[in-house]
């Protein structure tokens, strides 16, 4: 089951190039959780505009080079091995998140 996924379903935000929900307010820097319940839940409006400004900023600068250019009709994704090759040589990154807010201008810096 992914989070992201059902958040962006749900209409929290939208997911970038990055691969990570981008939320408003917020841009990526989110935590989601499950919480699996019978009450009624009030329904909210989804996010009007795709978050993403698809300024390429996360892939520009991207260390480990893990998010590419995907085939034509296939969907963004980071390549999890080349950013935890990365992380495990005792870099740390965070450097698509960092740029994606400040181009969301989400201020979460």
């Amino acid at each position: 089951f992914s989070y992201k996924d059902a958040a962006a379903a749900a209409g929290i935000g939208t997911i970038g190039r990055h691969s990570l929900l981008i939320v408003p307010g917020f841009g990526p820097r989110v935590r989601l959780a499950c919480l699996l319940t019978e009450a009624p839940v009030e329904e909210t409006p989804p996010a009007s505009d795709d978050l993403c400004t698809q300024c390429n900023a996360c892939i520009d600068l991207c260390p480990a080079q893990a998010i590419q250019e995907p085939p034509p009709g296939q969907p963004y994704a980071v390549d999890r091995l080349a950013c935890r090759a990365y992380r495990q040589a005792g870099l740390v990154c965070s450097v698509c998140v960092k740029a994606c807010d400040e181009v969301t201008g989400s201020g979460q810096l």
